[in-house]
């Protein structure tokens, strides 16, 4: 069974209406989509108890910044569970050529 669970962290011009980055979560583990704009997608996560060393997939739709930079955390967060030996497998980043472009 799959859970869907919504984190709201996209700006994209609204005020109060967020609409991207959301978590699928099932038997094979958890898979990100858009990582939001901002440190607020680690807030969220933590929100929703899901621990950032769980997340092995991650899915980036397009290059707009409300989408890519809350990956700009992560990476930080990430970087330094890896550097204490808390991750030992490594996580796979989708994303078209143009989103690789810009978060590289």
């Amino acid at each position: 069974m799959s859970k869907l669970i919504m984190l709201g962290i996209g700006n994209g011009g609204t005020l109060d209406l967020y609409n991207t980055c959301f978590v699928i979560q099932n038997n094979n583990g958890i898979f990100l989509v858009d990582t939001g704009g901002s440190i607020e997608i680690i807030k969220r996560l933590k929100k929703v108890n899901i621990d950032i060393k769980d997340i092995k997939h991650i899915f980036i739709s397009h290059s707009h910044t409300d989408h890519i930079l809350g990956l700009i955390w992560m990476f930080k967060k990430l970087g330094r569970a890896s550097i204490n030996g808390e991750i030992k497998t490594k996580i796979n980043i989708y994303c078209n050529d143009v989103v690789y472009k810009s978060i590289t």
